[in-house]
Formats: structure tokens, C-alpha cells, sequence
């Protein structure tokens, strides 16, 4: 499937949801990847992602994606100018109920089962989710799935 053409999907299906909560949002892709992947669970895993972003950034509310190729890989990163995670809490973060408990982060609703479904899914594809963050600067979270041959 054409990684690039299922984040428009989703984004113009989540414009207004986006728009509703204050956010702003960019789109860049930098190459056409398409990827191995099974389209339902692909796009729960990118609406995940959105939703975390929103959920984490009750400040600056913007949201930037960006698609491309990584050597034999596609990838999508979604990045959020919110709360950011600690170094501590990202080596947990993809743990089934795992929850941050203290700071902004804990405030937030769920179960803390997003994130693991996420990586779950990914690996099921044999894709990998990465991130990035810093406290109080927002985070990135970088999804990679195989190109299609």
C-alpha cells in the first residue's frame, strides 16, 4: 500500500477532529513509499499516534508528519510540541498498562495499553516504532514497515 496516500486519507478524514481541538497540522513527504502492510491495522496505529499528540500537546497545538524511505524501509514520524517524555519513562513506554505516573503525562487519560497495541501491530508486519522526546519540547515517534517489492 502507498504509505503517503493512506496519511491523507487519514488526515482528511481527521481534519475536522483536529481542527475542533486547535490544532494545526503539516504533511510532508519527502517519497513515495509503499509499504507491506495491512491497511486496517496501519491506520490504527496512525490514529493512535494522532491522538496521543493531540492528548499530550494541551499547549502548542501542532502536529507534523513526515513519510519517506529509509534504506529497505518506509517510514512515518509524527511529531507533537507537547509535554514530552522522560528518558526514564521512554524505556516503558511500549509496555502493556505501563502509565507515567508523575507530571503532566500522568493527568492524561488511559489505560496505557495504546502504545503496546501500537508496537504490537507494527511487529506483526515486521515493522518497528522508535521515539524521541524531550521533557517539555514534544516528542516524535517514528514508525518503520517494510517496502513492497
Amino acid at each position: 500500500m502507498n504509505l503517503t496516500e493512506e496519511v491523507h486519507e487519514i488526515l482528511y478524514t481527521y481534519d475536522f477532529h483536529l481542527k475542533n481541538k486547535g490544532f494545526t497540522y503539516e504533511f510532508q513527504a519527502r517519497e513515495e513509499a509503499s509499504v507491506m502492510a495491512d491497511r486496517a491495522a496501519l491506520t490504527e496505529v496512525i490514529i493512535n499516534l494522532i491522538d496521543n499528540a493531540i492528548k499530550y500537546s494541551p499547549e502548542n497545538r501542532r502536529i507534523e508528519l513526515t513519510a519517506g524511505t529509509d534504506g529497505a524501509k518506509g517510514y512515518l514520524a509524527v511529531r507533537d510540541f507537547g509535554v514530552g517524555i522522560s528518558r526514564a519513562d521512554q524505556k516503558h513506554i511500549f509496555d502493556k498498562f505501563y502509565r507515567v505516573s508523575t507530571g503532566n503525562l500522568a493527568k492524561a487519560s488511559g489505560t496505557g495499553l495504546g502504545l503496546s497495541l501500537v508496537k504490537q501491530l507494527l511487529e506483526q508486519q515486521n515493522g518497528q516504532i522508535s521515539v524521541y522526546s524531550d521533557v517539555g519540547k514534544g516528542s516524535t515517534f517514528t514508525i518503520y514497515l517494510p517496502l513492497a517489492t
